[in-house]
C-alpha cells in the first residue's frame, strides 16, 4: 500500500475529532484554572443563566498543541464539564480518545468528579479501574475512560497529554451540543510547516493572538452557546463553529501519483489480469454499455457481499475477495471499476466523502476521504457506482454516499465531479368507488424507483413480504387483498406493487353528507420546516418525484356538494414545485398531485420558498371532498 505522509500521520488526529459527540476538551499553559481549582459558586449553580434548557455547561475547554521539526506532536488538554440533571451525563462523563497503534500514546491522564455534600466538595478521582484500552481496528487503539459518581450537580474534569507524529494539526471545536462558558486553542509549530486556516460556523473569535511570525498563535470564544441541529442538514460537523488547518502548497497531484501506483489500489485495477476473462464471459454478446454496465454490477453484487467496512484500500486481493464471497465498500467497487475497464469501458475510482464523514475541506490530505465509488465516463455524461447494496439499482448510489463532490482518479491526473444519482420516484395510481355508508373498494397500484423501491426492498428482505404488508396497511381502516409485488429481486427494474382494497368506514357520515380524504397514501404528516428562519443549507438527500393520481366514484343518488381548489406552487429556476389537480364529470372525480424537487440542496436564502411548499403540501394533502345525498 502507498505510503501518504499527510494521511497516515494524520489518522490518529482524525479519529480523535471523528466522534462529534465525544468533544476534544483541552488544557493549555494558559488554562483559566488549575487542576482541582474548583469554584464553590461553580458547585452551587442551579442552571446556566445565558441559556436555562441547558442540561449542562462545558466551563472551560482548552488545548495547547506543538508540532515539532521531527514531526513530533504534543497535544495537552484540560476540560471541566458542570452538569445540572442527568440528561447529559451518560454522554460527557464516558469519553473515549482514539490513538494510532503505531506510534501514538497518552500519558499524564487523570480525572476528578466534585460535589457538594453537606456545605463542603467532596472530591471522587478516577481510579486507573476506570481507564481502559482496547483494539478499534487494525490501525486504531481506544481509550475509554469514565468519571466516578456523577450526578445532579457535579462538576467532573479530565486533562491528559496526547502524543504522536504528525505533519498536520488536529482541528479544533469551539462549539458542542452543549453551551461554553470558554473554549480555546494554542498552537506552536517549527519553522518548516505552514498552514492555512480554515474558519466554519457562525459564531465569531472573542480573541485572536498571533506572535513568531505565525508560528504561535491562539484562538479563544467565550459564552458560545449550543449548537442545536436543525432539520435535513448532511452532518452538524459540517456546520459546528471550529476551525481546521491545512499545509500550505500541498496540491493533490502527488496522491494521486502513489494512488495509481500503489499495489492495493490503482495498480491491482491495472495488474488483475485474471479479470480479463471474467469480463468477457460475464459481457459476451452485449453491444450496449448500459447493458454491460448492468451486467457487471451485478455480477459483483451476485458473488460479492458487503461486510458494511467502509474505506478507501482493499485489505486482499481481488483473487481472495471473489473467492471468499466478502468485501469491502473499497475491495468491491475497485473490482467493479476493473471489471469495467476490461470489458472497454472508461471506468476510474472515485474517492468520497461519506455523509457521516462530513463534507471535504481543501486540507490535500487523504484524510478528508473515507470511502471510493466508481465513476463511469458516457461521452458527456457520467454515472457513479456502488456495487454495496443488492437491493440498489445499478444507477444509483446509497445514501451514505450523497455528500457534494467527490475526486476522479485517472490514470495521470484527478478531476473534482458533482456526486449524483438517480431520482428517486414514486407513482401511485388509485381508483376506488366510495359506498352510500362511507365505505370504500378498489385497486391501488404503486410504481417505486431509487431510494424509493431501496427502503421498500431493505423492509421486505429483512422482515417479509407479509411484515412489509401488515405494516403497510396498519394506519388505514381498510383492508387488502390480492397483494402482489413484481421486480422484486430486480433492483435494475421498478419496483412495482398493486393491491385491491375495501373497507367499511373509509370516510366520515353525517345524516346527508360523507367527508373523506382522496388521498389514501404517501401524504405529507408534518412539515419539518416549522421555524421561520433556518441557519444552514437544507439537504434533502436525493432528488426526487412522487405522483399520486386517482379517480373516485361517488354513489348514485350523491352529488358532490364541495371540492378543494386546483393549486401549485413553482419554486424559482424549477427546483421544486407541487401541484395539486382536481376535477369531477357527474359522478366521478379526478385528482393528480405532482411533488417534484430537482435539485437535493437548497441555501438560506431559499429557505422561506421552501418551507411555504412544504405548508401548501401539508395544507391541500389535509382538505377533504364532501358528498351530500339527493
Amino acid at each position: 500500500m502507498f505510503f501518504d505522509t499527510n494521511y497516515y500521520s494524520n489518522m490518529r488526529l482524525y479519529f480523535l475529532l471523528a466522534f462529534p459527540l465525544l468533544p476534544l476538551f483541552s488544557q493549555a499553559q494558559n488554562s483559566p484554572k488549575k487542576f482541582g481549582d474548583v469554584q464553590m459558586s461553580d458547585l452551587e449553580m442551579k442552571w446556566y443563566a445565558k441559556d436555562s434548557s441547558a442540561s449542562a455547561l462545558i466551563l472551560f475547554n482548552v488545548a495547547e498543541v506543538y508540532l515539532f521539526d521531527d514531526f513530533s506532536l504534543h497535544y495537552k488538554c484540560h476540560v471541566r464539564i458542570k452538569f445540572f440533571d442527568k440528561q447529559s451525563i451518560q454522554e460527557f462523563a464516558k469519553h473515549s480518545i482514539y490513538l494510532d497503534r503505531n506510534d501514538a500514546s497518552i500519558s499524564k491522564l487523570k480525572g476528578a468528579t466534585y460535589n457538594l455534600v453537606n456545605g463542603e466538595i467532596e472530591v471522587s478521582e478516577m481510579s486507573k479501574d476506570a481507564i481502559l484500552k482496547r483494539r478499534y481496528d487494525r490501525f486504531v487503539n481506544q481509550i475509554v475512560f469514565t468519571l466516578p459518581n456523577v450526578k445532579e450537580g457535579s462538576i467532573i474534569e479530565y486533562q491528559y497529554v496526547y502524543k504522536s507524529y504528525a505533519s498536520g494539526l488536529p482541528s479544533w471545536r469551539f462549539q458542542d451540543i452543549i453551551p461554553t462558558q470558554f473554549s480555546n486553542y494554542s498552537i506552536e509549530v517549527a519553522g518548516r510547516f505552514r498552514f492555512t486556516k480554515d474558519f466554519q460556523g457562525l459564531l465569531p473569535l472573542n480573541e485572536n493572538s498571533s506572535e513568531k511570525d505565525g508560528g504561535a498563535e491562539s484562538w479563544t470564544m467565550r459564552d458560545v452557546p449550543a449548537f442545536v441541529e436543525e432539520p435535513f442538514i448532511s452532518n452538524s460537523e459540517d456546520y459546528i463553529s471550529k476551525i481546521s488547518f491545512y499545509r500550505s502548497g500541498l496540491s493533490w497531484s502527488l496522491i494521486i501519483g502513489n494512488l495509481n501506483n500503489d499495489l492495493n489500489f490503482g495498480k491491482q485495477i491495472k495488474d488483475a489480469k485474471f479479470l480479463d476473462q471474467i469480463a468477457a464471459k460475464i459481457t459476451g454478446g452485449i453491444t450496449s454499455d448500459n447493458e454491460r454496465i448492468n451486467a457487471i454490477v451485478s455480477y459483483a453484487k451476485k458473488e460479492v457481499k458487503w461486510n458494511e467496512s467502509v474505506g478507501i484500500f482493499p485489505e486482499h486481493t481481488f483473487e481472495k475477495v471473489l473467492e471468499s464471497k466478502e468485501g469491502s465498500s473499497s475491495e468491491i467497487n475497485l473490482l467493479i471499476t476493473a471489471l469495467l475497464q476490461k470489458a472497454g469501458l472508461k471506468a476510474f475510482p472515485m474517492l468520497i466523502s461519506t455523509r457521516d464523514h462530513g463534507k471535504i475541506r481543501p486540507t490535500h490530505s487523504m484524510r478528508e476521504f473515507n470511502d471510493v465509488v466508481c465513476f463511469v465516463q458516457q461521452g458527456e455524461k457520467y454515472r457513479l457506482i456502488d456495487g454495496t447494496n443488492r437491493h440498489l439499482s445499478a444507477y444509483a448510489l446509497p445514501i451514505r454516499s450523497l455528500n457534494g463532490e467527490g475526486l476522479v482518479i485517472y490514470d495521470q491526473e484527478g478531476e473534482w465531479m458533482p456526486i449524483i444519482t438517480s431520482k428517486s420516484r414514486s407513482a401511485v395510481n388509485a381508483t376506488f368507488n366510495i359506498s352510500e355508508s362511507g365505505g370504500i373498494n378498489g385497486t391501488l397500484a404503486i410504481t417505486r424507483d431509487g431510494l424509493d423501491a431501496l427502503s421498500v426492498r431493505t423492509k421486505i428482505s429483512n422482515s417479509g413480504e407479509n411484515e412489509y404488508y401488515k405494516e403497510f396497511f396498519s394506519p388505514f381502516q381498510w383492508n387488502s387483498t390480492d397483494n402482489r409485488i413484481e421486480n422484486l429481486s430486480d433492483p435494475d427494474k421498478p419496483l412495482k406493487e398493486s393491491y385491491t382494497i375495501s373497507g367499511s368506514e373509509f370516510g366520515e357520515q353525517t345524516d346527508s353528507l360523507i367527508y373523506f380524504n382522496p388521498i389514501l397514501i404517501n401524504k405529507l404528516t408534518e412539515n419539518s420546516f416549522k421555524s421561520n428562519e433556518r441557519k444552514f443549507p437544507v439537504d434533502l438527500v436525493s432528488t426526487f418525484e412522487n405522483i399520486y393520481m386517482t379517480t373516485i366514484t361517488i354513489p348514485n343518488g350523491f352529488k358532490i356538494e364541495s371540492l378543494p381548489k386546483s393549486k401549485g406552487i413553482v419554486l424559482p429556476d424549477n427546483s421544486g414545485k407541487f401541484l395539486y389537480n382536481i376535477s369531477s364529470t357527474n359522478n366521478t372525480i379526478q385528482l393528480t398531485t405532482q411533488f417534484i424537487v430537482n435539485k437535493s440542496r437548497f441555501t438560506v436564502n431559499e429557505y422561506k420558498l421552501l418551507k411555504e411548499m412544504f405548508d401548501l403540501i401539508l395544507a391541500k394533502e389535509e382538505e377533504q371532498i364532501v358528498i351530500r345525498k339527493k
